[in-house]
């Protein structure tokens, strides 16, 4: 079922002309308002996905009542942020740990050991918080917005339980080979374009070549990763509820 989903949320992707739209406010993301656009439009993302079946009811969100928009994506913002305070936590804490062991060491490298605990540690609970996102996100959505049901713990655990775990696993790795496919594909005809240019004489600044990369990525990828996901989940939501 989970990759009849994801199917469905990559087939959502490609059928979908706002992303060229999603793509122009992304690129603005460096600002607060865009920002919550995009959030906003994440949020009724997923509000169809909700009301939809897997391969059916493929409506796109709109950008109309600006106003309402701007709310709901303050709204998915926060509970993204409260929920994400566990990684800011743990990150915090094992890059303090680690600055302690590199002065004990009289600034030599930190053991390997730990560098590869620390990046399984981080990776366990930033699935954690990606899982309870997942479910407080369309639990808020399906009752009107209340920012409430998004912190229903019990609720948001019976519903994991009910979809299990191994498909939330399933899916966040199918997305990120996806967006990682994606970046690997734009890096080699971003590098293709650079030889060509430079065997024809004109050579590209470095930090030209850096800002071009993150413009085109901010273009593709975060829109594509908004659409992906916000239906994704609303999909995955529907199968626990």
């Amino acid at each position: 079922m989970i990759f009849e989903i994801y199917r469905d949320s990559i087939d959502y992707i490609i059928k979908d002309k706002e992303i060229l739209k999603l793509g122009i406010i992304s690129v603005l993301s460096f600002l607060i308002i865009p920002i919550i656009i995009l959030s906003g439009y994440s949020y009724r993302t997923t509000q169809v996905g909700l009301n939809s079946m897997v391969n059916k009811n493929n409506k796109k969100p709109d950008f109309k009542n600006i106003k309402l928009m701007l709310i709901q994506g303050i709204k998915l913002l926060i509970v993204t942020l409260i929920y994400s305070i566990p990684i800011i936590l743990i990150t915090y804490i094992l890059n303090s740990i680690d600055f302690i062991i590199r002065v004990v060491k009289a600034f030599n490298m930190s053991t390997l050991e730990f560098n590869l605990e620390f990046i399984v540690i981080i990776a366990i609970i930033s699935f954690i918080c990606f899982l309870f996102i997942s479910v407080a996100i369309p639990n808020m959505i399906q009752d009107k917005g209340s920012i409430k049901s998004a912190f229903k713990i019990k609720e948001i655990i019976k519903i994991i339980k009910n979809v299990e775990i191994i498909n939330y696993l399933k899916f966040i790795l199918l997305l990120i080979i996806t967006l990682i496919g994606i970046l690997i594909l734009i890096i080699l005809i971003g590098q293709v374009l650079i030889n060509l240019s430079a065997n024809l004489g004109f050579l590209i600044p470095g930090n030209i070549v850096m800002l071009l990369y993150l413009i085109i990525i901010s273009y593709f990828i975060i829109p594509a990763y908004i659409l992906c996901n916000g239906r994704a989940i609303g999909l995955i939501y529907n199968m626990g509820s």
